[in-house]
């Protein structure tokens, strides 16, 4: 599937490049995979100077550098957090999932926030430019056409159970 990519300030990367000559030469705002079977493709932070994050501070919105188009319906593009920044670092996305819709054209922007310290501790998290911040995964999606009913058609064992409902090991407690 081809997804049309719009770099969104193409001079400001090459800036960034020219101000951090430790980035490898052929990172760039373009959206990779770092392995053939990866479900994620690693957004990067598009900003001028490195961004400090602590537990209890605000979330702060991080730039990508890119738009992407999708343009097929029943398809979006999700952000996930990268599992290594969130268990090590405790810096996760701030709504948890995002969710890019096949109509959007805008700049992604990553919400990211510090939770807690994680395994490597730190009062400290600092995100400089060009590091892999969230994982981009696209998805097919249902589009369901909603059918308003007085009463389901057909009962099911769990009903309207729910919050622990069916338990936590591995029978019903």
């Amino acid at each position: 599937m081809k997804i049309e990519l719009k770099r969104m300030d193409p001079d400001r990367w090459a800036r960034i490049r020219a101000a951090h000559a430790e980035l490898p030469p052929d990172l760039d705002v373009v959206p990779r995979r770092h392995s053939d079977m990866a479900a994620g493709y690693d957004l990067i932070a598009c900003i001028d100077e490195p961004m400090a994050f602590r537990v209890g501070d605000r979330p702060v919105m991080v730039p990508t550098g890119i738009a992407i188009h999708i343009g097929e319906a029943g398809i979006d593009a999700e952000l996930h957090p990268r599992s290594g920044l969130a268990t090590k670092q405790g810096l996760v996305l701030a709504n948890l999932t995002g969710v890019v819709d096949a109509d959007y054209q805008g700049q992604i922007m990553v919400g990211l926030v510090r939770l807690h310290p994680g395994t490597e501790g730190g009062e400290t998290v600092l995100v400089k430019p060009g590091d892999r911040i969230a994982q981009l995964v696209l998805k097919r999606v249902v589009q369901a056409e909603w059918v308003v009913v007085d009463d389901f058609t057909s009962a099911t064992a769990r009903g309207a159970g729910g919050f622990g409902s069916t338990g936590i090991g591995g029978t019903k407690t």
